[in-house]
């Protein structure tokens, strides 16, 4: 069997099922790990060196440690943002997602560095808490959940949640090379988490593998993935938005996204090239109280 910092979260649980490893050794072995890869700057707080044990040992999650973006709320440990606000504030309570993550048995690693206030798609900071890449410490690890992305990308947890209002969980996953997840608005609790948003922001997921994304759903939705295994009725469509995103590449980001893009025609993808850009105005219909937005004047492209 593969190192226990390579597992995925499926892979995770057959080993603690099987009894392959008890949770506290696994739990021990990653934060050894953590603690020697501390110039990442991923995580921003932590537990300290003993696991606090899973509140209910039989659920899916049982005993397997989790990061925390710093914007979700944990009992217990502070709450800030990544910003000197917000610096002294800890909860009392957890943020809805977590007692549900909670509940399933899963334990939390630390809470992770992020773009200030998940404003921002780099997680560039002027201070200590600008997340690395795992692959190569002299880049970003992106935003604004960079410190998540990196600490699954690095092998010191299997998976964590982060958050997502334009591309914030799925930006620094496709930095850090794993598998960022924005789910429909409204279908995790928002409860508990530092919004920018009241109506696009939502907590994401990232993890090592779509598996593992579904596993997470599954506890965050309270939804059963009976038929995940299912093959799909027709071959699946990607689009692919050329006068957007394929516009001005780094040759060496064109070569990398072309092979995904053969790949994806190997397995059986059907793709489709959007050779128009797609632009919608972007408006706010009521804005939130205390604060008064300029009135937009030109057209947005959506992230």
């Amino acid at each position: 069997m593969t190192s226990a910092h390579l597992w995925t979260l499926t892979q995770t649980r057959a080993a603690l099922g099987g009894g392959h490893i008890c949770a506290a050794e696994y739990f021990g072995e990653l934060v050894a790990r953590r603690s020697r890869l501390g110039n990442l700057n991923a995580f921003v707080s932590g537990t300290g060196p003993a696991s606090p044990g899973p509140s209910h040992p039989g659920g899916p999650l049982c005993g397997i440690p989790l990061a925390v973006n710093d914007n979700i709320d944990v009992a217990g440990l502070p709450t800030t943002a990544c910003t000197p606000a917000l610096a002294h504030h800890v909860p009392r309570r957890d943020s809805g997602v977590w007692q549900l993550c909670a509940r399933a048995g899963a334990v939390v690693m630390g809470k992770t560095t992020m773009h200030e206030l998940a404003y921002g798609v780099t997680g560039a900071h002027a201070g200590r808490f600008t997340a690395r890449n795992p692959t190569d410490s002299g880049r970003l690890a992106g935003g604004s959940s960079s410190g998540t992305a990196a600490a699954v990308a690095a092998g010191i947890v299997p998976a964590g949640l982060g958050t997502d209002t334009g591309g914030s969980a799925r930006i620094p996953a496709a930095h850090c090379g794993v598998v960022g997840f924005r789910p429909s608005t409204g279908r995790y609790p928002g409860r508990g988490t530092v919004q920018i948003s009241t109506t696009r922001d939502t907590v994401g997921v990232l993890a090592r593998s779509v598996d593992d994304v579904c596993v997470l759903d599954a506890v965050l939705s309270g939804e059963a993935h009976a038929g995940a295994d299912l093959e799909p009725p027709e071959p699946p469509v990607v689009v692919v938005p050329r006068a957007i995103a394929w516009s001005g590449l780094d040759p060496e980001v064109a070569r990398v996204a072309e092979a995904a893009l053969d790949t994806l025609r190997s397995a059986g993808w059907q793709l489709r090239d959007l050779a128009e850009p797609c632009t919608t105005p972007l408006y706010c219909s009521r804005p939130p109280p205390l604060y008064r937005w300029p009135k937009p004047t030109r057209r947005c492209t959506p992230i």
